[in-house]
Formats: structure tokens, sequence, C-alpha cells
């Protein structure tokens, strides 16, 4: 995405909402675990935020994630 990461997006553009910001993550995250077989996801990081150019966060890199249903549940 063009706004790269949050803390990229946050560096370039100090007057933004950062609760806002962390209230789309919050939101990201409740949605995936409330889906039929949960994502877990043990390593958000900033690098896993990104920003659209709404200036809204979105999970991203869920490579590594397993579900709560799968074979290493």
């Amino acid at each position: 995405m063009r706004n790269k990461d949050i803390m990229d997006y946050v560096h370039k553009h100090p007057g933004q909402d950062v609760m806002r910001l962390m209230l789309g993550v919050a939101r990201g995250l409740e949605y995936l675990h409330s889906r039929p077989q949960p994502f877990v996801q043990s390593a958000l990081q900033p690098s896993n935020i990104l920003v659209n150019d709404r200036g809204e966060a979105v999970l991203a890199d869920f490579g590594l994630a397993k579900t709560l249903d799968g074979p290493d549940a």
C-alpha cells in the first residue's frame, strides 16, 4: 500500500488520530477472532499493520497464522 505500515504512516503524518488507527486494529482482530475458524496471530507488529488510502488500519501478512480448528490447534 502506498502509505506503508502504521509506524511509517504516523511518522509522516504526525497529526493523524492514532486512537482511530488503533481502533481499526482492534476491530480487525475482533473480526478475525469471530470467524468460524478464528485466526491466531501471535506476531502482530507494526509492520503487519498497513494503512490504506482512506487512512484506515488494515491487518496483513497472515502467512504464519494458524486457525484454532487447524491440525496444530
